[in-house]
């Protein structure tokens, strides 16, 4: 198993303990004007299930959009957001989680069409405690310029996928270095060979 393979069973397993096991769940709301969740800290963080902001979600038949208030970010310091994406979440052998997205362990079916991707990134704001992200995954999308795709084939059912949305840290900007800064806004790994890259705040929204 890889280093990124290694995450991504790291980010799916807090994600998974935060939402289940600490007990914090999505409030559904009118497809039509969005699914709003609480977006909360997740292990190993000390304050792991606190709620910190809030995750909406737009549906339509040509994808999903995101937007992301939330609080208690490093101010100054790089995040990137991610989508694991559970196509038909109907096919996860239980909560769908880290093994699932891999297609690992008993139970595991490929009906499900779990996918990772890259949502968006940005350097969280100096001057407020509140860090806004917003960015949106086109149906059949299979990865643009500073858009990763890591796992899968894309969002390939927006009205009827399980979303996970995790907000990653990056740590402080690697200026002058602006190659480096650019991916550690847009990369899975952008600038973890120098910073420490941890995932701080998730969100779930099941359909």
């Amino acid at each position: 198993m890889n280093r990124i393979t290694r995450g991504f069973c790291c980010l799916l397993l807090t994600l998974t303990f935060s939402v289940f096991s600490l007990g914090v769940h999505a409030d559904g709301g009118s497809r039509g004007k969005g699914e709003t969740t609480a977006v909360f800290k997740i292990p190993p963080d000390a304050e792991a299930g606190t709620v910190v902001g809030s995750s909406t979600l737009k549906r339509s038949k040509r994808g999903v959009e995101v937007s992301i208030e939330t609080s208690m970010l490093e101010a100054g310091y790089t995040y990137t957001v991610w989508a694991a994406i559970f196509n038909y979440p109907e096919y996860c052998v239980a909560d769908c989680s880290d093994a699932d997205l891999l297609g690992i362990g008993s139970g595991a079916d490929a009906r499900l069409e779990p996918s990772l991707v890259y949502l968006t990134g940005r350097i969280a704001p100096g001057d407020s405690d509140v860090t806004n992200f917003k960015g949106s995954i086109k149906k059949g999308d299979m990865g643009v310029i500073n858009r990763d795709l890591l796992v899968g084939r894309g969002l390939l059912n927006p009205k009827g996928a399980e979303i996970h949305v995790v907000i990653r840290c990056h740590g402080a900007p690697l200026f002058p270095d602006l190659v480096a800064v650019s991916e550690q806004m847009t990369s899975y790994g952008g600038g973890c060979d120098v910073n420490e890259c941890v995932d701080v705040q998730a969100g779930l929204h099941r359909p």
